[in-house]
């Protein structure tokens, strides 16, 4: 807010405030940094049950994050994008399924 306030009244040019890209040293010391014993789910371990059980229902239901669709063509519901994509033979962010496969949230 301090930063559009004086921006508001001095018109002041931010543009030179831009952060600068990140280096490949500092991108490996990421990636350095979440590996071995300092990832953070390092210790988070699923037994075969839990493995199976969580794969079927990803199957069944889609990820979290799935958006559910329905292709008009052939009125069939799709539990993700991906899904329809693989079953239509469309390419996603295409005019054509765009026009095909619509949302139904």
């Amino acid at each position: 807010m301090t930063y559009l306030q004086r921006f508001l009244k001095e018109r002041q040019d931010f543009s030179k405030y831009k952060r600068p890209p990140i280096s490949e040293k500092h991108r490996q010391a990421i990636i350095k940094a979440h590996k071995g014993k300092t990832h953070p789910n390092y210790l988070i371990k699923h037994s075969e049950e839990t493995k199976r059980r969580m794969s079927e229902f990803r199957s069944k239901y889609g990820v979290w994050n799935s958006t559910k669709c329905k292709d008009i063509k052939t009125g069939k519901e799709y539990i993700s994008y991906s899904q329809a994509e693989k079953d239509t033979g469309l390419t996603r962010k295409t005019k054509l399924f765009n026009n095909r496969i619509i949302c139904i949230e």
